[in-house]
């Protein structure tokens, strides 16, 4: 896990992009692939997201919010606008049942769910970050271990 961040950032310092702590944001190097073609979708997708600033209610790669890059990946058509509301009509999920293109919900400074990344490969998950605009990150870190609410699956 460690390894292909270190690796991520030593070929972005190469390539002279530079790598932020605990963040990436250069959409040059991708470090994840998977056998099944729809996911690999979804990652190459995710991937042309990577830099894209944040605005509230944005939803476009002019400007996008956390629950507009999600309705962008998902390309689901059940899904409502708001973070809140999409936890609410996901299934709840555990840890070991997760998968790309699940999501990720965290109560950020609160008691209710006010953020939501994608899930693409254990432990990362793609975000927009009101701070950095479309990043990638991984639930294990202290932050967002501290403000995690769950596991969601998208419904057909």
């Amino acid at each position: 896990m460690y390894s292909k961040l270190f690796l991520l950032c030593c070929l972005a310092l190469l390539l002279g992009i530079g790598c932020k702590s605990k963040q990436t944001s250069a959409s040059t190097d991708w470090p994840f692939v998977l056998s099944d073609a729809a996911h690999n979708d979804l990652l190459n997708n995710a991937g042309s997201w990577l830099g894209v600033p944040y605005k509230y209610g944005g939803a476009s790669r002019a400007g996008v919010d956390c629950s507009g890059l999600v309705l962008a990946l998902s390309k689901s058509g059940s899904l409502p606008r708001s973070s809140k509301e999409m936890h609410k009509v996901c299934a709840s999920i555990s840890s070991n049942e997760v998968r790309p293109g699940d999501l990720i919900f965290f109560s950020i400074g609160g008691k209710q769910v006010n953020h939501v990344g994608v899930v693409l490969q254990a432990p990362w998950f793609i975000h927009a970050s009101s701070s950095s605009g479309v990043v990638l990150n991984r639930w294990s870190e202290p932050y967002y271990t501290k403000w995690f609410t769950g596991f969601g699956r998208i419904p057909k």
